[in-house]
């Protein structure tokens, strides 16, 4: 089953919906084919994983770039922008109550280096923004990555708060990272390893829209 029926097959299968959409180029080609399905989409939330702390206007701007393929397919308003105020506690507490209400799917896309969401294995703070027992939460970032801005980013405990977790690889070079990854199971070198190792059963992995199976981890 390709990437896109998978999703839509899921979405269908409850009334509430809460997706939460990565940054970065991986899954634009995606959002531009499921924002376009024939879905009931007043029953789903849309929620961004991470963003770059940056103006919205912006070509760096996750929220831009994904907002321009809601807009055009007529679904203004869906997403809203990612911002310090969801450092404030009450609006965490928000995110936190949708997600365990229906189905929450994240879409997950992957670095060249192995880092997922605005989670590095250079950062500061990277060993408590994947620990388990931290409270869900939105973490600030140092700068970081390319490019080397700020950024806001979902936990690991948070982004484990999803029902079903689609990771996408859209390029060779991910890919034989992704695989050198496994292979290693270095997650201090490779923090999408340890994203697999803890969310195994609950994840899909995607290259060019091919299902990998997950039988070697």
């Amino acid at each position: 089953m390709n990437l896109v029926n998978s999703i839509k097959l899921h979405i269908k299968s409850k009334k509430i919906t809460n997706i939460i959409l990565s940054g970065g180029k991986s899954p634009l080609a995606l959002y531009s084919k499921l924002f376009s399905l024939d879905l009931d989409w007043d029953n789903i939330n849309l929620f961004l994983l991470d963003e770059r702390l940056v103006s919205l206007k912006s070509k760096n701007s996750n929220f831009n770039n994904i907002n321009k393929i809601l807009v055009k397919n007529n679904l203004n308003n869906k997403l809203k922008p990612l911002s310090l105020n969801y450092l404030i506690e009450n609006n965490i507490l928000k995110h936190r109550k949708s997600f365990n209400k229906g189905l929450t799917i994240c879409i997950l896309g992957m670095g060249d280096d192995g880092h997922f969401a605005s989670i590095f294995s250079k950062s500061k703070n990277f060993l408590k923004l994947i620990d388990l027992k931290s409270k869900p939460t939105y973490v600030k970032i140092s700068k970081i990555g390319k490019p080397n801005v700020k950024r806001l980013t979902m936990n690991l405990s948070m982004i484990m708060m999803s029902t079903k977790i689609y990771l996408l690889l859209n390029n060779k070079v991910k890919y034989l990272t992704f695989l050198k990854a496994i292979k290693t199971k270095n997650y201090l070198e490779f923090p999408i390893y340890y994203l697999i190792k803890k969310a195994k059963k609950k994840t899909k992995v995607f290259y060019k829209s091919k299902e990998l199976k997950l039988k070697i981890i």
